[in-house]
């Protein structure tokens, strides 16, 4: 009866690791009752740790980055999980709205706003991009606002740099060239 107990306890046991809380521990009497709370406790455990995970992603997958696990409800690697997926959805949260706040102003015609945040990976790369894209429209709006001062004074000698730029942008100054 005792092996049956422990290797009832392996079958378990073995399940949860694997992910599969769908099974029970057989509730057993007497002493060996702290074996069935034990189970419940860890079955319990994966289960708060998992809703929690849930929740940060079912917030980010929702676009929600301001959601925070919380972390005292938790120790030792559940604790750690949660605080980097805290880290996660800050670094997001972060980086998403710097970039959401300047493409707003330039939206707008503001073209004074730039990420300044110190980011990693896809991060730093939508950063550099957002900043780049800010630069090449203020040196776009420079060059146009040359031409079109030459221009209204009578002089129109005035030319924009075409090689700074590609596609649209290029043709957009080959054009005030042009005219």
């Amino acid at each position: 009866a005792h092996i049956a107990v422990k290797m009832r306890v392996v079958k378990v046991i073995t399940q949860y690791a694997q992910g599969d809380l769908s099974i029970d521990m057989d509730r057993l009497p007497g002493e060996k009752a702290r074996i069935t709370e034990a189970m419940d406790h860890v079955k319990a455990s994966m289960r708060k740790i998992n809703d929690e995970i849930c929740y940060l992603v079912e917030g980010a997958v929702e676009g929600d980055f301001s959601r925070r696990g919380d972390t005292t409800k938790y120790q030792y690697e559940f604790k750690q999980m949660i605080e980097r997926l805290n880290q996660l959805m800050q670094v997001s949260d972060s980086g998403l709205n710097e970039v959401t706040a300047v493409l707003g102003f330039l939206a707008k015609g503001d073209l004074s706003k730039k990420v300044a945040g110190i980011y990693k990976g896809k991060f730093a790369q939508l950063k550099d991009n957002t900043n780049q894209t800010v630069l090449q429209l203020n040196e776009i709006v420079t060059q146009i606002k040359v031409m079109v001062a030459g221009a209204a004074a009578g002089d129109f000698s005035q030319r924009g740099e075409v090689t700074k730029y590609q596609n649209e942008f290029k043709e957009m100054i080959e054009g005030l060239n042009q005219l």
